[in-house]
């Protein structure tokens, strides 16, 4: 029986709701693949829709932060501030050059204009009248029984999926928070309470204390060679305000995954143009450990950090806590004007176990021991129409990395960009997370262009390309080697309340495969990707989206296919809205599948991915029962006609469909 779910959410601005946050995400942001922290992104968008930005009070970094302006378009209106002092309408913006229509119309819903006077005259808040205060308990479940709950040595606990969450935050001032999470297969509680169970309380902008925080959060300065372990966006439609990450520095952490982040405090002072951050962390993370008998560190070690977060079957229960990690970081940053600033990134991190990787070639250059540090200096700099960024890092190993880029207005309509990177073999960043094609920032160089043309108010084109090399193997690699990857995407406004977009994107990287049973043969293979939609809106009551994606994979000499022709439609009704999707999926093989964004509950995400034959299809159902309060209920399925059963392992269900079934309450305080 699905449990009843009690309350959730939010104090967030009035066009929230109005805001389609999957179409901000699929026109701007990343491609649709499993690497991205889908609840990062939400996570982010969401913050920044609930705490709009004062433009007449925030900061350079503040402003990257929001992901949709560029370094020029920034300095600029930084530099307009400090020439005609205060805004007093969004609509001012106009007259700032790199500013057009279409980039005013992204921005209105993340920020608001506070006159200078109304800021001093603001009477303090109590926290009870903080901006955001809310909490959440959404319950979901697999409706079909998977083989991991029928067998006795299967999964320890039952199917449901709980989330809790509790927050308080003023943006500007301080933020505390309560997450609570079991997954499914999970035993709901134990002796320590809820599976993963996660807190942070913060304190900003009290005299020189910057930012002080105790408990779970994140760090992000430089290009994330050192710190990068906040939201990142990676490649995708957006080429420009993506590239350069931003000195966020100290944040919140407050999503459900159950690594990448630091556990302890962290406090930033400030004095005149330098800026101090000491963060200190200690926290359990699972390994698996060695049970190697010939290895003489055999109980005393682990070949790796296990970092899915799930504790269901025996062995991920005892590889749970299986050792402790102790973080010591420093960061000292160098503001001369809002367009120049230097710092300097320290990490030092040590495991009371030792690390022994397995003997598999490709992980010969792998962190193996039981402490790392490394340290890094970045610079940003912007002059006219340039913005100069880098950072470079080495860590114990002698391993280097380093991240170079630029980005330039040619014009008003059309921005260019450049990143290189090179991360050594040996280059070891526990806490990284830069620009890369790889999931982390290790064995890899490559070179990325990009370009962004606004044609006119109506028409914008995108493009990169991106050229990679690995030094070292990989998995499923077994020599040196590279590949490449470029996109090209036009989108067309048909008026206020509609859009068509077409991108075109192909990826060739080398694999190797077992031939005659004796040796492992290199090759390449190429893949193609076509996305084709059309959004409208009639009468502000029903918005529809059709969306064809069409794949092509080939290597050797077999070539496959396959194709998704997705039908969404919203309506809204006063109180009540309800999204749907219809898709219709076919393909060759799982190198084809399709990853597709779908609507769902607010701080929830969506992106299933096609493969096969068959169909898929939700419901979504959103009801305003009050101001404060608002109701969800999710229901999804697929439905494959290629096949009796889905799934492998204890994840496997006896049945060619899967239903799912989701539901969340809103209570605002």
């Amino acid at each position: 029986m699905i449990a009843l779910t009690v309350s959730s959410l939010v104090g967030y601005s009035q066009g929230t709701d109005q805001f389609d946050i999957q179409e901000f995400i699929e026109n701007n942001f990343s491609i649709q693949e499993l690497n991205t922290d889908y609840a990062q992104v939400y996570e982010t968008l969401l913050s920044n829709l609930s705490h709009p930005l004062d433009l007449n009070s925030a900061s350079e970094d503040e402003l990257a932060q929001l992901l949709v302006l560029t370094p020029k378009q920034i300095a600029d209106l930084i530099n307009h501030r400090q020439e005609f002092g205060d805004l007093l309408s969004l609509y001012e913006l106009q007259s700032i050059k790199s500013f057009t229509i279409s980039d005013i119309k992204k921005i209105k819903p993340f920020i608001e204009i506070v006159p200078g006077k109304i800021q001093k005259q603001e009477v303090k808040k109590t926290i009870s009248q903080a901006p955001l205060h809310y909490l959440i308990l959404r319950n979901s479940r697999r409706l079909n029984q998977q083989r991991g709950y029928q067998l006795p040595n299967g999964y320890a606990g039952d199917q449901n999926h709980f989330f809790m969450r509790y927050r308080i935050a003023d943006a500007r001032k301080f933020s505390f928070g309560v997450t609570l999470e079991k997954d499914p297969g999970e035993i709901l509680l134990t002796k320590n309470g809820f599976d993963f169970q996660s807190a942070h309380l913060q304190l900003k902008n009290r005299k020189h204390i910057k930012n002080l925080i105790l408990g779970d959060y994140q760090v992000q300065f430089g290009q994330g060679l050192v710190f990068g372990s906040g939201f990142s966006i990676g490649k995708g439609g957006e080429t420009i305000t993506t590239l350069k990450r931003g000195n966020v520095g100290l944040q919140p952490y407050s999503s459900s995954g159950e690594s990448g982040f630091f556990r302890g405090s962290g406090i930033s002072l400030t004095k005149s143009k330098l800026q101090l951050t000491l963060l200190a962390s200690r926290q359990n993370q699972d390994g698996i450990i060695n049970n190697d008998s010939t290895n003489s560190f055999t109980g005393s070690t682990v070949n790796s950090i296990y970092r899915s977060g799930l504790h269901r079957t025996s062995r991920e229960l005892q590889a749970r806590d299986a050792l402790t990690e102790t973080n010591i970081g420093t960061n000292l940053q160098f503001h001369s004007s809002s367009s120049f600033n230097l710092g300097i990134n320290y990490l030092w991190t040590v495991y009371d176990r030792q690390i022994v990787q397995n003997d598999a070639l490709y992980k010969k250059y792998e962190f193996s021991g039981s402490k790392n540090h490394i340290s890094g200096m970045y610079v940003n700099y912007t002059f006219q129409n340039a913005t100069f960024f880098g950072e470079g890092a080495i860590s114990t190993s002698g391993g280097k990395g380093g991240v170079l880029g630029l980005i330039l207005a040619l014009s008003k309509d059309i921005d260019v960009s450049l990143l290189m990177r090179n991360f050594e073999k040996n280059f070891h960043s526990l806490y990284g997370a830069s620009f890369s094609e790889n999931t982390r920032p290790i064995n890899e160089s490559g070179i990325y262009w990009g370009l962004k043309w606004l044609v006119d108010d109506r028409h914008q084109f995108t493009a990169y390309y991106d050229q990679f090399k690995f030094p070292w193997l990989k998995y499923q690699v077994d020599s040196p080697s590279s590949g490449s990857e470029y996109l090209m995407k036009y989108r067309f406004s048909l008026s206020k309340s509609g859009s068509v977009h077409i991108q075109y994107r192909t990826e060739s990287k080398e694999k190797s495969q077992l031939v005659d049973d004796k040796f492992r043969e290199t090759y390449v293979s190429h893949k193609q990707n076509v996305n084709i939609g059309i959004s409208y809106q009639i009468l502000n009551a029903v918005t529809i989206k059709n969306r064809v994606i069409w794949n092509q994979y080939s290597a050797l000499t077999e070539k496959s296919s396959g194709i998704s022709l997705i039908q969404d439609v919203t309506f809204k009704f006063q109180k009540i809205k309800l999204s749907t999707r219809f898709a219709i999926f076919q393909t060759d093989d799982f190198e084809n599948r399709t990853y597709a964004y779908e609507k769902d509950m607010l701080y929830g995400y969506s992106v299933p991915f096609y493969s096969g034959r068959g169909t898929r299809q939700y419901l979504l159902l959103q009801y305003n029962l009050k101001r404060s309060i608002n109701f969800w209920i999710r229901y999804a399925q697929f439905n494959y006609l290629d096949r009796e059963e889905i799934g492998t392992g204890l994840e496997t269900i006896e049945d060619n469909k899967r239903h799912d079934l989701r539901i969340q309450t809103v209570l605002k305080f």
